[in-house]
């Protein structure tokens, strides 16, 4: 059996190929393509009758019978018939020459007796004997093909595939190697896939999927049969489109833009609860300095407790309890002493009074150096604060309005 090396996928290829995907959708929707699952052309032209195939060709084989048919030849046979014809599975097989000529011949080819139960056996042992994992499947993938082979049967990837499909839709899809071949190689691969059939090149081409549906995700592929649209569409539409030069927008790296705001976003997160731990620290100090001990030892980190309103609960010197709202920053105060307040934050403090205070907490250079914290008290009777409205809740009007 060959070995293959695993598909790569080449960044720049894909920015461009899956601007022009975006592109493509869009101009067929008349709408920007978000997810697939939203797209009404991918589920007319792709997604439905798919979903369909797999329903009904499940339906069709009527596995749950086969134990009791191995002891009737032929009924095996018939049910996987059934579910290769063109009313199931569409065009995810070839029907163009009949049968008995179509990428399903072999069900076709057998006659007698004995190559009706040889045909079979390698059926049921191909859909029962075992569990679906790749570890499971992939010999049994590889015994009917080479059974199919060697009794010159046919093996085509569409037939095996298609019977993947039908065992499970979770882990596998029908190939149409034309099409994915084109879809491989643009993406960085030089590897023929028509005429090269073989269990390892298959897993290859799962695991290349696999990995396009990371690199999709933004989109929320949730089904493989997603995958599978979208390579196809590749193939078929996208690829032979760019490389006869019509014009498609500028690629925009997604992945790129998306990891950028992800790192934007944890920043954020952890100069935040740096600072809440910073306020935390001084809070149990200022009140030890102070001879409370017993009140220090009580001071908690509650930003993240189920209805809390406030970040620190803390205690004054007298020992009446202060709700602490902590603002971290890492640019210097000197450049601007702004900061957001939500609406809720407003509320809060101007109904606590002086048992609300705000802490300004600045990180100066690295987060790994103590922060500058500055106790601001209660500003929102404070005449040296000023409030300006920075966000907007946006409603369509009633009726009535």
């Amino acid at each position: 059996m060959a070995e293959y090396k695993s598909f790569k996928i080449s960044n720049d290829a894909f920015n461009r190929v899956h601007a022009a995907f975006i592109q493509y959708v869009s101009e067929k929707d008349q709408v920007p393509f978000t997810e697939f699952d939203r797209s009404k052309f991918l589920h007319e032209t792709e997604l439905d009758y798919k979903i369909e195939a797999f329903e009904h060709g499940r339906s069709a084989l009527n596995l749950e019978q086969w134990s009791s048919w191995r002891k009737e030849p032929g009924k095996i046979l018939e049910a996987v018939r059934n579910a290769c014809n063109p009313s199931i599975s569409k065009n995810l097989l070839e029907h163009r020459y009949g049968p008995e000529h179509g990428s399903y011949k072999a069900l076709y080819l057998v006659s007698t007796q004995d190559e009706i139960c040889g045909l079979e056996a390698q059926l049921y042992n191909f859909f029962l004997n075992g569990d679906t994992t790749y570890e499971r499947f992939g010999p049994r993938f590889e015994e009917f093909l080479k059974y199919l082979q060697e009794n010159r049967l046919g093996a085509s990837w569409l037939f095996l595939t298609y019977l993947a499909y039908l065992l499970d839709c979770d882990l596998y899809f029908e190939v149409l190697p034309t099409r994915f071949e084109i879809a491989i190689n643009y993406l960085g691969n030089a590897r023929k896939i028509q005429g090269s059939i073989s269990w390892s090149l298959y897993k290859l081409i799962l695991d290349f999927v696999g990995q396009l549906k990371v690199l999709l995700a933004l989109h929320s592929p949730d089904r493989l049969i997603d995958i599978h649209t979208y390579v196809f569409l590749l193939g078929d539409a996208i690829i032979p489109r760019l490389e006869k030069g019509n014009a498609v927008a500028e690629p925009i790296d997604e992945l790129a833009l998306l990891e950028k705001r992800q790192r934007a976003a944890k920043n954020r997160e952890k100069i935040g609860l740096l600072g809440e731990l910073a306020v935390l620290e001084y809070e149990r100090i200022r009140l030890k300095r102070a001879g409370r001990e017993d009140l220090a030892s009580h001071v908690q980190h509650v930003a993240d407790m189920q209805g809390s309103q406030c970040d620190i609960l803390s205690f004054t010197e007298a020992g009446e309890p202060l709700s602490i709202e902590v603002k971290s920053t890492t640019r210097d105060v000197e450049m601007g002493d702004s900061f957001f307040l939500s609406e809720e934050e407003r509320k809060y403090a101007e109904s606590c009074g002086q048992s609300w205070c705000l802490c300004r907490v600045v990180f100066s250079g690295t987060t790994r150096q103590p922060p500058e914290i500055t106790p601001l008290g209660n500003m929102i009777a404070n005449s040296e604060w000023k409030m300006l409205p920075a966000s907007w809740l946006v409603t369509k009007k009633s009726n009535n309005m």
